[in-house]
C-alpha cells in the first residue's frame, strides 16, 4: 500500500505547496465569515483550497444535481451554516447553465468577484462589499490619445459593474505599468484599482514589445457611484512618472 501511495500521484500531490491557490484562497477568506461554507466544484478530493482559505467547504466531485439526495443531505447536516460562496474550476468554469443554476439556487451574485487561471469565485450579495475595492483618492490628468486599448467585456447588473480588457501606452511595453479604471460623468469622476491579467495574446498579435501585463479586470459596486452616465476609460501610470488617460465610447448608466 505504501508503494502505491508513494509511487502514485497521491504523495506527489500532497507534498506540493499549491501556491497557485493562494490568491483565490485569500479572496475566499476576505469575502466569507468563518461560519460560512464554500461550495467547490472541479477540485476532486483535494482539500488544499479549504485549508489555505481557512473556511469550511462542501466539495462535490460528482457535480450532483441540486435535487440529489446526497447533496440535500449534506446541506441539511450543515445546520445553521449556509453556502455563501462557490468556486468553479476545471471543465465547468465556462459552463454558463451549470453556474447559473447554482448561483440562483444559493442566491449568489451572478458575476464572479475573483477569477484567475485556477477558477472563479462567486459570493453572496451580502458579502460582495468585503472584496470589491473602493474608489481611490486620485485626480485624473487631462485626457490624451496615446493609449491603445480594448474593452473585451463590460457587464452591468443590479449590484456590480465588471470591466475586462487590455491597454498599454503606445510605443512602450506594459512592463512596470499600472492600469486603473476611470469612470467620468459630467459631474463626477472615479478611479478604481484593477487586477492584472496576463495577455500573451496581445504580445503575439502586435509582434513588437512585451504586452503580457497589459490585461486588466475591475469590479465596481454600483452603490459607490453617484447617479449619472459615466464614460469608461483607462488610466495608466508607468515607472511612477509617466501618466496617460483615454476614454472609450462605452457608457454606463447608474440610475
Amino acid at each position: 500500500m505504501y508503494t502505491e501511495y508513494s509511487n502514485g500521484g497521491y504523495y506527489a500531490s500532497q507534498k506540493n505547496n499549491h501556491l497557485e491557490l493562494l490568491s483565490i484562497s485569500e479572496a475566499i477568506k476576505r469575502s466569507n465569515n468563518e461560519d460560512e461554507v464554500v461550495l467547490i466544484y472541479g477540485n476532486e478530493w483535494d482539500s488544499s483550497l479549504p485549508y489555505y482559505s481557512q473556511r469550511k467547504a462542501l466539495m462535490d466531485p460528482w457535480e450532483l444535481p441540486l435535487t440529489d439526495t446526497k447533496l440535500q443531505k449534506a446541506l441539511k447536516v450543515m445546520g445553521n451554516s449556509k453556502i455563501s460562496a462557490m468556486v468553479v474550476s476545471g471543465q465547468r468554469v465556462n459552463d454558463e447553465a451549470f453556474i447559473k443554476e447554482r448561483v440562483d439556487y444559493f442566491n449568489l451574485n451572478p458575476e464572479p468577484v475573483y477569477w484567475d487561471e485556477y477558477g472563479s469565485l462567486y459570493v453572496s450579495t451580502r458579502n460582495i462589499a468585503r472584496i470589491i475595492p473602493k474608489p481611490l483618492n486620485m485626480l485624473l490628468p487631462e485626457e490624451i490619445t496615446d493609449i491603445r486599448l480594448a474593452i473585451d467585456k463590460l457587464v452591468v447588473n443590479n449590484t456590480l459593474i465588471k470591466v475586462v480588457g487590455w491597454a498599454y501606452i503606445n510605443g512602450l511595453s506594459s512592463e512596470n505599468s499600472k492600469i486603473y479604471l476611470a469612470l467620468e460623468s459630467d459631474k463626477k469622476s472615479y478611479v478604481f484599482d484593477t487586477s492584472t491579467q496576463k495577455r500573451p495574446d496581445v504580445t503575439a498579435y502586435f509582434k513588437s514589445l512585451n504586452y503580457d501585463d497589459s490585461g486588466f479586470s475591475a469590479l465596481v459596486l454600483k452603490d459607490d457611484l453617484e447617479t449619472g452616465k459615466y464614460k469608461v476609460g483607462v488610466y495608466i501610470t508607468k515607472n511612477n512618472d509617466m501618466k496617460a488617460l483615454k476614454f472609450t465610447d462605452k457608457v454606463i448608466a447608474v440610475p
